[in-house]
């Protein structure tokens, strides 16, 4: 084998992985493992403060928080 067939294998394989996609990007991948560690604080906190605290707005927008925090991380790793 010569470099000019390994390249040119390298070069279909390389249009092969840019038709795989069909062209368009996810909206959103996986998150990652870390981001479940702070959510599931602020799930925690939000429970707390609507059970002991007596304030259901609070932990509505704490639950809130946490949900944008794992999109926003999804988001990053479309």
């Amino acid at each position: 084998m010569n470099a000019t067939s390994r390249g040119s294998a390298g070069q279909q394989r390389g249009a092969q992985r840019e038709d795989w996609g069909g062209g368009r990007r996810r909206a959103l991948g996986w998150p990652d493992p870390f981001v479940y560690a702070p959510v599931a604080a602020i799930l925690l906190t939000a429970m707390v403060t609507a059970t002991i605290a007596q304030s259901l707005p609070v932990g509505l927008v704490l639950v809130a928080v946490a949900v944008v925090l794992a999109l926003f991380d999804a988001w990053l790793n479309r």
